[in-house]
Order: structure tokens, then sequence, then C-alpha cells
């Protein structure tokens, strides 16, 4: 038995030593030396912007050099800046200058060309790139120019539509020109002569006469039975949007707009389950009286202890199916 050891030991030593020994040698590379134009940057001048960058390979590399090249050019542009004015839904509030920087930065630049790129390391490559200065401002100041179009012929086009796609219109040009403003403080920014403030102050327009729209907008609410139960989900809808719902019919309330409701109700039951089928018209009026929406939903509810309950469940999934779809959607209209 110690024999057997013995041997044991020895071949278990000799296939360790031949393991060894055949092992192959790792040969680390040797790290490059950075060039000069990545461990101090080229300045931008008035004919190139510059950027740097590395990453584990060129494409990741030049991502970064792109993101250097915005980063710098932020800066500057939220120098020029000691606060702007931005728009929620129903009023104005400050962007500060950090904020400017950050929506600036996120600009995407098409026009580069990779100046040089060297490698570092097996993971790691660096890059210089350069974009022309005129073609960047000039494609900004296209996209500024053709997107202002775009919003004056949509506006256009809404003119003679019902309030309620007017208003959404609006809303929505509002918010095609809000995405703007990085473009136009960026040009504002690296470019004299650019008119900024005229831009600003049509888009502040914009947002005074969306809220004149909006408070124009007046809903009234009718239904065939007097359905409290089904129109108080729809009015809770319209009012946590910000408009107004009259209790009756007025005439000089701006632009009027009628929803009417009108209710059918099936009963079944099954397995000892009472189903209740309320089907709901819902026909939206302008003043006038020219149908702008409709919709047809049905919803069922379930209950075991009478229709009144099941009815009851039905008029709760009416409520939770408009926080789900949006008023808009259920209407049939677009707001």
């Amino acid at each position: 038995m110690r024999q057997l050891t013995k041997f044991g030991l020895f071949f278990l030593l000799s296939s360790l030593l031949l393991g060894c020994s055949s092992k192959k040698e790792v040969v680390l590379q040797p790290t490059a030396e950075l060039p000069s134009w990545y461990t101090n940057p080229p300045a931008n001048d008035a004919q190139w912007l510059k950027g740097v960058g590395s990453g584990k390979d060129v494409q990741s590399a030049t991502q970064e050099a792109l993101n250097d090249m915005l980063a710098k050019l932020s800066v500057r542009v939220e120098s020029q800046f000691s606060s702007e004015m931005s728009y929620s839904s129903h009023g104005f509030k400050e962007t500060s200058k950090s904020q400017i920087r950050s929506e600036v930065a996120n600009i995407r630049i098409s026009n580069y060309e990779v100046v040089a790129a060297e490698k570092i390391r097996f993971d790691q490559y660096v890059v210089l790139i350069r974009s022309d200065r005129n073609r960047f401002i000039r494609s900004l100041a296209d996209e500024i120019s053709s997107g202002f179009k775009a919003i004056g012929h949509a506006l256009t086009e809404a003119k003679n539509d019902n309030p309620i796609k007017r208003y959404r219109v609006t809303q929505q040009s509002l918010l095609d020109a809000k995405a703007l403003m990085p473009a136009i403080w960026m040009v504002s920014g690296i470019a004299s002569g650019f008119d900024a403030e005229g831009y600003r102050n049509y888009v502040l327009s914009l947002h005074s006469e969306q809220e004149q729209q909006r408070r124009n907008l007046v809903f009234y609410l009718s239904s065939s039975f007097d359905d409290q139960s089904l129109l108080q989900p729809i009015r809770n809808a319209l009012t946590d949007e910000g408009f107004l719902v009259a209790k009756t019919r007025m005439v000089d309330l701006g632009d009027l707009v009628s929803i009417e409701l009108k209710r059918e109700s099936l009963y079944s039951e099954y397995s000892g389950i009472q189903v209740a089928t309320v089907n709901i018209t819902l026909d939206t009026k302008d003043g006038a009286g020219n149908v702008i929406g409709s919709k047809l939903l049905s919803v069922k509810g379930h209950a075991t202890q009478g229709y009144e309950l099941a009815e009851s469940d039905a008029v709760n999934k009416f409520a939770a199916l408009i926080e789900q779809e949006g008023i808009e959607k259920i209407l049939g209209i677009g707001l």
C-alpha cells in the first residue's frame, strides 16, 4: 500500500512538471504612448469644431469624440444665457443654464470626419474628429427654418377645423417648437446675427394661443337617462386636462362642445352569476351641432347578489377604461 502511494505521488508530481513546461508564455502587448492631440486637444477655430474621445473600438471612440465636441459647445452656449423660459402644460417655468447645456448636448452631429485614430492597446482606441463650423450652423439653421415652416402650415390648415382639432394642432405645434429650442440656443450661441429672440417670441405666442384655446373650450355633458354615474368619470377626465365642464347648456361660453351619452343595459345570468352588459354610445358635437367624434363602447359587469351590483361593476369598469385609454380615445376625438 505504501509503495502504491509513493508511485501515485511520483506520477502526480511528474504530471504537474510536464504541465508547467508545456504552458504557453503570455506576451503582454505594450501600451502605446497617447498622442499629443489627445493629451492636449486642439481648440475650435473659425473653420473647424473639434473633439477627441476614447473607446474599445473606433466607433465607440468616435461617439465619445462627438460627445466631447457637443460638451464644449454647450458650455459656450450656456454662458450666453442667464435663463430661458420653458413651457409646462398650464404655464411658464424657468429653464436653468444647466438644463440648456444638457439639452444642447443632445443635438446630433452628422457632418463630421475622423482626422486621426490610433490604437493605444488591444482594448482602447483614441480618435480626433472635426466638423465644418459653417456647415454645422447651416444644417441647424435649415432644421429650424423647415421646422417652423411646417408648424405654420399645420396651424393654417387647422384654422377652419372644429375647436377641439384647432386646440390639438396648436398643442402639438407648441411641442414641436419646443423641440427646436436646443438647436436655436446652439446656433445663437456660436453664430452672430441669428434671430433667436424672434423664434423665442413666436414660441411664447404659441403657448399663449394654446392657453387661450384651452380656456375657450367648454364642455357640456348630457345623457338620455341622466346617467350621472357614467357622466362623472368623463367629467373628471376633462377637468383633469384643465377644461371647463358647464353644468348647464349656455350660449355665450366660448367654443361650446357637447357630449351626448346614450346607454342600453342588457342582463343575463349563468351559474349563479349576474351579468350586466352596458352598451354606451358617445356623440361629441361642436356648437353648430356637427358631430366631430363618435364612439360605441360595451362593458360588462358581474355580481352574485343582484343586477344592480353587476351594473355598478360595469360603471366602475367604464371609469377604469377612461383612465387606461385616455379621454380622447374614449370620445373618438383629438385632444
